[in-house]
C-alpha cells in the first residue's frame, strides 16, 4: 500500500518535476553491472517491483539465471498497474553477453497492461529492463520468467540398430557376348558368339554386312553404291535435296541464303500519330512485298539508325521508273532529319 502511495505522490508532482534526473533514486540495479540475479531453480521464478521516471527510479535489471547446463525456451511475462490511465511500464531482454535480442530472434506481444516475450533457445543467463519508457510513466509490476528444457538431441552413436538384411544377387545384364537362350534380357540383344539366325527377332535388327535398308543399322553403314535412297546414311549425305524437302537428306538441312538487301532513298514523310509513313523510291528486280522489315541507315554508312525500324506497309511498281514503297517507322521526321537512305531486306526463303 505504502509504495502505491508513493507512485501516486510521485505521478501527481509530474507535472513540477519532469527534470527530474531519471536515476536519482535507483539502486544499482539501475545499470546492468548491478542487475539483481533471479534463479529459475524448477520452471519459473516471479519479481515484483516498482519503476518510476518522475520519482528518479527508472530502470530496474534483473539476472535470470536458467538451470545449470540445460538449454530450452524461456517465456517472460510483465503485468503491471499505473496510477492513472496512458501510462506504461515495458520491457525488453538482452543476451548472456549483455547484448539487445533483436525482434527477428525474439517475440514480442503487447496486450493492455501485458507484455510477454518468447525465447526459443536459451542458456546459462538472460539479462530483462524493466523500464518506464517516457516522462511521466511509473507503476507497480510483476514480472515472471518460465524455462521449459528442449528435448536432448538423440546421439545416433548409442543407439542399437539391426543388421541391414542381405542384398539380392542381381543378375548380370544380357549382352552379345553372354546370351542365353530363354535368358531374361536376352530378348533385344543378338549374340556375337554365334551367326545370327532368323528366327532371333534381335538378330534382324542387326546388319551383320548385308545392304538392307529396311534394317536402321544397315542403312546407317552400308555402301550407297550409287542409289538414290534417303534411308541410307551415306546416300542422303550426298543427295541433292528434292521437292518436298526431306529432312534425312543432309542438303536439306543447310539453311538457305537470305535474299540480298534492297537500298533506297526517302522522298517524302508524313506523320501518323507517334509515327512517320515514310515514302521510298528504290530500284531494284526484287519482288518486294509488305511485311518486309528494314531500317534507317546513318548518312554515309551502312550503320542502321537508333530506332529506325521500319515496316513495308504498301508497295507500287512502276514500269520503267523506281518501285515506291510506303513504310511505318517509329520515329517523328525530326529523328532521321539528313539520314535519308534506308535498307530494305526480305525474309530468308523456306523449303517446300
Amino acid at each position: 500500500m505504502r509504495s502505491i502511495l508513493w507512485i501516486v505522490g510521485l505521478v501527481a508532482a509530474s507535472g513540477c518535476a519532469h527534470n527530474v534526473n531519471q536515476d536519482v533514486a535507483s539502486g544499482p540495479d539501475a545499470k546492468i553491472a548491478g542487475a539483481k540475479t533471479l534463479k529459475i531453480a524448477q520452471s519459473s521464478v516471479k519479481e515484483s517491483g516498482i519503476v518510476t521516471y518522475p520519482g528518479g527510479d527508472r530502470v530496474d535489471w534483473k539476472a535470470i539465471e536458467l538451470p545449470s547446463g540445460k538449454h530450452g525456451r524461456l517465456d517472460v511475462t510483465l503485468t503491471y498497474s499505473t496510477p492513472r490511465p496512458g501510462l506504461k511500464v515495458s520491457f525488453d531482454v538482452y543476451d548472456k553477453f549483455q547484448m539487445r535480442v533483436d525482434e527477428q530472434h525474439v517475440a514480442y506481444k503487447t496486450e493492455k497492461h501485458t507484455r510477454t516475450a518468447s525465447l526459443v533457445d536459451v542458456s546459462d543467463k538472460v539479462f530483462v529492463r524493466v523500464y518506464a519508457p517516457k516522462r511521466g510513466d511509473a507503476g507497480k509490476y510483476q514480472l515472471t520468467a518460465s524455462f521449459v528444457e528442449a528435448v536432448p538431441p538423440i546421439d545416433l552413436s548409442k543407439l542399437a540398430l539391426p543388421a541391414p538384411p542381405p542384398l539380392p544377387e542381381v543378375d548380370k545384364p544380357c549382352t552379345p557376348d553372354t546370351w542365353v537362350k530363354g535368358k531374361k534380357g536376352c530378348e533385344d540383344i543378338c549374340p556375337t558368339t554365334q551367326p545370327p539366325h532368323s528366327h532371333i527377332a534381335a538378330c534382324e535388327k542387326t546388319c551383320d554386312g548385308r545392304n538392307d535398308p529396311e534394317i536402321k543399322s544397315c542403312a546407317d553403314t552400308m555402301p550407297c553404291d550409287g542409289r538414290n535412297d534417303p534411308r541410307i546414311k551415306s546416300c542422303a549425305a550426298v543427295m541433292a535435296c528434292p521437292s518436298p524437302a526431306d529432312s534425312r537428306i543432309a542438303a536439306c538441312n543447310k539453311p538457305l541464303t537470305p535474299p540480298p538487301p534492297v537500298y533506297g532513298y526517302i522522298i517524302h514523310e508524313s506523320i501518323s500519330g507517334n509515327d512517320t509513313i515514310v515514302t521510298i523510291s528504290a530500284t531494284t528486280d526484287q519482288k518486294i512485298a509488305t511485311g518486309w522489315k528494314g531500317t534507317i541507315v546513318a548518312k554515309g554508312t551502312d550503320t542502321p539508325l537508333d530506332k529506325g525500324e521500319l515496316v513495308v506497309e504498301h508497295v507500287e511498281e512502276h514500269r520503267n521508273s523506281p518501285t515506291t514503297i510506303r513504310a511505318r517507322v517509329h520515329l517523328r521526321p525530326d529523328g532521321f532529319r539528313g539520314n535519308l537512305r534506308v535498307r530494305i531486306q526480305g525474309p530468308t526463303p523456306t523449303r517446300p
